[in-house]
């Protein structure tokens, strides 16, 4: 096993044990992802059921910008989490990762414009402003 990759795993057992209340270890497992540890392991907490955890996963996710595109799936079903933190990153990661082809997905992200908490619809609005006229269907 690489450093890297024994340093990844560290920081993610972390994560998934809620070790990080200040948000130290998801920046530093940030760095891991995007100094080559495998994003499949992202998934881990992208799919938690806690919340603190889902959140940091959709952070990073969406601080990878582009590079989180092999998790689009994953992600763009985080628009519906009952977290507004993870579904607020989750419009950012459409942002950086959504193509011509993901009109669905714009869809679902243009219908946050209707959520309850109003920094989702903030940051609905703002994702909207960023796409490329193309990508809507509505």
């Amino acid at each position: 096993m690489s450093a890297n990759q024994s340093r990844g795993d560290e920081l993610l057992s972390r994560v998934l044990s809620r070790l990080d209340g200040d948000g130290v270890i998801a920046n530093d497992l940030l760095s891991e992802f995007q100094e080559g540890y495998p994003l499949e392991n992202l998934l881990q907490l992208l799919t938690s059921h806690e919340e603190a955890v889902a959140v940091s996963g959709m952070w990073i996710a969406s601080e990878l910008g582009a590079k989180a595109r092999p998790l689009f799936t994953e992600i763009i079903e985080r628009l519906s989490h009952p977290s507004s933190d993870v579904r607020f990153f989750a419009l950012d990661c459409l942002v950086s990762c959504a193509g011509p082809d993901d009109k669905d997905a714009v869809n679902r992200g243009l219908d946050l414009i209707d959520d309850p908490d109003p920094t989702v619809v903030w940051k609905a609005l703002m994702s909207v402003a960023s796409l490329p006229h193309l990508y809507f269907t509505r």
